[in-house]
């Protein structure tokens, strides 16, 4: 009886923003907040190994890492 993959996230972001007193300034993606992401290909509320496996990480508004493999990428999904 864990958490959901969704319960989980929302455990590591926003609940834990709120925990800490930081839900004025960070803790979920909305204007004016600060934010870091991390891109991962797939769909981490549906299986959480997506996030063992970054794209893109952006800190403070920096791209930090690029974590994808050398050579020619898939192209991206087409938009819904």
């Amino acid at each position: 009886a864990g958490l959901s993959a969704v319960e989980a996230l929302r455990a590591a972001t926003s609940r834990s923003a709120d925990a800490l007193g930081l839900a004025r300034t960070c803790g979920r993606l909305s204007a004016g907040l600060a934010a870091d992401l991390l891109l991962v290909r797939g769909d981490p509320t549906r299986d959480l190994s997506a996030l063992r496996h970054p794209q893109l990480v952006v800190a403070r508004g920096r791209r930090v890492a690029d974590e994808a493999p050398p050579g020619p990428r898939a192209p991206p999904p087409p938009l819904p």
